[in-house]
């Protein structure tokens, strides 16, 4: 394991790390987009700078990142890349379910659905222009992963999926190791959406 700490936005040093990679480890087999930013906002409230930054994190840094990742694989003549989407880049968020019994209430920030919704175009044309290079690009949608969520959030937020839950940390685990694996060599353009059925209904 070679563990690198890069800040995605920034290009140099996102080339450094991919240099190290590189040196280190000799070639690149696969690489997942994971990285965002999403700080609860109104809308009206969302200063430029703010606004900025997270188009910067969410979608300039899977630009930089993927070109980073590219160079080797062109080289070594195959590779996957597995970006990182969401099901509020499929449609709107329900800012019902940020509310709280008291009154109180987070948003779920426009930059993020902006962004996640970027993320699919991005996938759509990295695996076309990368055609018949053997670089093949998918997105993953997870749903909702519950990560400590206070009990009022995962009840509203299950009871609008068709398994009636949240994912758990690891159920994730499976499908980015398919995408980024041989075991998905038919696919590339695609978004595999896992989400316990939110988008069925």
């Amino acid at each position: 394991a070679l563990a690198l700490q890069a800040d995605v936005a920034d290009s140099q040093a996102v080339n450094a790390a991919a240099a190290a990679i590189r040196r280190e480890l000799r070639h690149v087999d696969a690489l997942v987009n994971n990285a965002g930013l999403a700080m609860a906002s109104q809308f009206q409230d969302i200063t430029d700078d703010q606004w900025r930054r997270m188009l910067d994190v969410n979608l300039t840094g899977m630009f930089l990142a993927s070109q980073a990742a590219v160079v080797p694989m062109l080289a070594q003549g195959k590779g996957t890349i597995v970006n990182i989407c969401s099901t509020y880049g499929l449609n709107g968020p329900d800012q019902r379910l940020y509310e709280r019994p008291d009154g109180t209430r987070s948003f779920k920030p426009v930059y993020y659905s902006v962004t996640k919704a970027g993320v699919l175009g991005f996938t759509r044309y990295l695996a076309a222009y990368y055609a018949g290079k053997n670089i093949r690009v998918n997105a993953l949608t997870p749903g909702g992963v519950y990560n400590q969520h206070d009990e009022v959030f995962v009840k509203a937020y299950s009871a609008k999926t068709v398994l009636g839950r949240m994912a758990n940390l690891d159920e994730m685990s499976a499908a980015t190791l398919f995408l980024a694996s041989d075991a998905s060599s038919y696919m590339t353009g695609s978004n595999l959406i896992v989400d316990g059925g939110w988008t069925a209904w």
